[in-house]
Order: structure tokens, then C-alpha cells, then sequence
């Protein structure tokens, strides 16, 4: 049968599930890094739409995954939990950052977005974000806030807002990263703050964090020059180590 997706496993794998008819598995038992892994796995994608999967997952609805992937035509076709792109979208997308910066840089790629209400995949002991500030993470989400002035101009309002959404919640966990990062000495508030005049750029992404940054009051954050608490360190840990 004709591989109709194909899913890159963004991260190194001792025991592959299995891949049912249709189904594409791109993945490495050796030591990569994220970047190499993701670099690998497009340039060998053959399936019609691709996936980016992080941690321990298996499929759970073959026939609806392909289905849905069959009909659709959209550049990107976001399940429950997980976003499919059109392979030939993201050919040229290499992000060295993270996980959630490749899907990002997916959606940022797009014009055309459509949904389905089944849930293909079941994912298991998926790795929590952690607290580790990552300076190339804090790169790549410079560019992207450059690429989304772009983006907004020329795309339809359902992807608008489903890269909002992506974006927002790949914020919620840098401010806080890089929060504890600014506790803990290994960036200055200077270089927060930075990257929130940054962002601030953008009007509608500054003003959307405002309401969904989730771990208390960001405007407040901002005027005490982004220095925390023992107590709201402790918040933030707890989050991301849930997440």
C-alpha cells in the first residue's frame, strides 16, 4: 500500500510501535539531535502529509488517520494532539530548536488548515518540558516572531489562529524558562527583556500573553524586571515539569 503519512519520531527510539498499512516510520536508534533527526526524516519522507512525534505514542485508529489524510488537501491537518503538515510544505523547514519551534515553523509555512475530530494516537510517558533555559530555543523564537509579521498578511484567519495558539504556548513555557533563568544567573533581566520588546513587535502576540500567560500576571512580571520569588520559582518548576 501506498504510504499515505509519514511520522518522524523527533527523538532517539529503542522500540519502534509497529506501522500499520499506509504509515510511514522515520525514526533513529542512535544518538542524534533533535535538528539531525528532523533534517533526516524530511529529506526521506515519502508519505503525502507528515508528523512530528515526541515521546512514547501508538496508533490507535489507523483507519481514520489514513482516511483523514486521504482526503484531505489542506497544507496542514491538526488532530487531537498532533499536527500533520503536507510534505511538500515543510521540505525546506529545518529547525535546530525543539519540538514544539518544528511545529511552529510548520504552521508558519502554511496557507490552507483543516481539522479532524479523530484521535489517532495515544502518547505515553511524553517527556515534560523541563526548566533548562536553551539559548538556541530563545534564537529560533526570535526569527519566528519575524516570520509571523509576514505570515499574518497572507493566510486565511483559522490558520491565523491556530498559529497563534502554537506560538502562545511555546511562549508560556519560554517565560517561565527563562524567568528561572534570570533567578538563577545564567541570563540578565536585560536579555528578557530583550526578547519582550521583542515581541512586543508583534501587538497581538504581546496582548495574547497578557491573558494567557498561565502561571500569574505577566504585565506585573514585566514591571518588576522579570524577577521572581522562591515561591513563584517553585510555580514555574512545578508546570514545567508536569508539561
Amino acid at each position: 500500500m501506498k504510504k499515505v503519512i509519514s511520522i518522524i519520531i523527533c527523538n532517539t527510539v529503542k522500540n519502534a510501535p509497529s506501522e500499520p498499512d499506509g504509515t510511514e516510520l522515520l525514526y533513529t536508534d542512535e544518538e542524534r539531535t533533535f535538528a539531525e533527526i528532523v533534517k533526516n526524516g524530511i529529506k526521506q519522507a515519502k508519505g503525502k502529509y507528515t508528523v512530528f512525534m515526541e515521546g512514547d505514542f501508538s496508533i490507535t485508529d489507523a483507519d481514520a488517520l489514513i482516511k483523514a489524510v486521504a482526503d484531505c488537501n489542506a497544507d496542514v491537518l491538526a488532530f487531537e494532539g498532533a499536527t500533520a503538515f503536507k510534505t511538500s510544505v515543510i521540505k525546506n523547514i529545518y529547525p535546530d530548536g525543539d519540538y514544539e519551534t518544528a511545529i511552529i515553523n510548520g504552521i508558519l509555512n502554511c496557507k490552507t488548515i483543516e481539522k479532524s475530530d479523530s484521535k489517532p494516537f495515544i502518547f505515553e510517558n511524553t517527556s515534560a518540558h523541563g526548566t533548562e533555559y536553551s539559548q538556541k530555543v530563545t534564537d529560533e523564537l526570535l526569527q519566528i516572531l519575524k516570520d509571523f509579521k509576514k505570515f499574518k498578511a497572507k493566510t486565511q484567519k483559522d490558520v491565523y489562529s491556530f498559529a497563534v495558539d502554537a506560538i502562545c504556548a511555546k511562549l508560556n513555557v519560554f517565560y517561565m524558562k527563562a524567568m528561572l533563568a534570570v533567578r538563577n544567573e545564567i541570563i540578565t533581566a536585560e536579555t528578557l527583556k530583550n526578547f519582550d520588546c521583542a515581541l512586543k513587535e508583534n501587538v497581538v502576540l504581546y496582548l495574547a500573553m497578557d491573558k494567557r500567560f498561565v502561571c500569574g500576571n505577566l504585565g506585573k512580571l514585566r514591571k518588576n524586571s522579570f524577577k521572581i520569588s522562591f515561591l513563584t520559582a517553585n510555580k514555574f518548576k512545578k508546570y514545567l515539569n508536569k508539561q
